[in-house]
């Protein structure tokens, strides 16, 4: 139904049928004997992806699948509108955030202790340091944008992303992914984990994404000294 409509729609107005960022979302509801349609901008719409659900595609040539993370993040959030240009990734390996993030032109720092993907270490753009995260020193004020997905306890992801303000710019931006798997009082986990960040950081958003369901992803902006 949905591939006969979309037919019928390129076939009559100019334009095409698209998932990502459309300018208008047609939407319907059916019944057994009547079809309510609707016709709204994107940007009216609580999501301009079909159900809420942004279904991204895992490509063969993506190092992991938790890249698709970080691309839903960036859609969610607006980075792709914001000036970045270096970027921080901690617990990199084995390169799933810091593929995209090179793809989108960033000049990448990528920090583990881990086996990064061999078609990364090629990227003229990309600094591999193979050392345990606590133990770097870079510096300070030096990225625009900081990124975590790793799998630590929420409280040592936080207190790691709080550590690592001082190498981020004013403005700067941070995203992280807080694990939830085997944490029994999630909602409390999530209140103590923010309580750590927004130490350093103005909390933007906080919200469980389609691609992370055991985790939320959070948007942080470095806060101003």
């Amino acid at each position: 139904l949905r591939e006969a409509i979309a037919l019928q729609i390129e076939q009559t107005f100019p334009g095409q049928v698209v998932l990502k960022n459309p300018e208008d979302v047609l939407s319907i509801f059916l019944t057994e004997d009547r079809a309510f349609i609707g016709l709204s901008t994107a940007a009216n719409n609580l999501s301009d992806w079909p159900g809420g659900a942004m279904r991204l595609k895992m490509e063969p040539f993506y190092p992991a699948r938790s890249r698709l993370k970080l691309e839903e993040a960036f859609y969610v959030f607006s980075l792709f509108q914001l000036d970045l240009v270096d970027a921080l990734d901690i617990g990199a390996a084995p390169g799933g955030w810091t593929s995209f993030l090179l793809d989108q032109g960033f000049r990448v720092t990528a920090i583990d202790t881990g086996e990064m993907d061999a078609r990364l270490l090629k990227k003229a753009n990309l600094q591999f340091i193979k050392q345990n995260v606590q133990d770097a020193r870079l510096p300070e004020e030096s990225f625009d944008l900081l990124t975590c997905d790793m799998s630590w306890s929420p409280y040592i992801t936080c207190q790691r992303i709080h550590d690592f303000a001082a190498q981020l710019r004013e403005d700067g931006r941070a995203i992280v992914t807080i694990k939830l798997l085997h944490q029994k009082k999630v909602t409390k986990t999530i209140r103590d984990a923010l309580e750590i960040l927004n130490r350093n950081y103005q909390v933007l958003a906080c919200k469980q994404l389609f691609h992370n369901r055991d985790e939320v992803t959070v948007y942080l902006r470095k806060r101003f000294r």
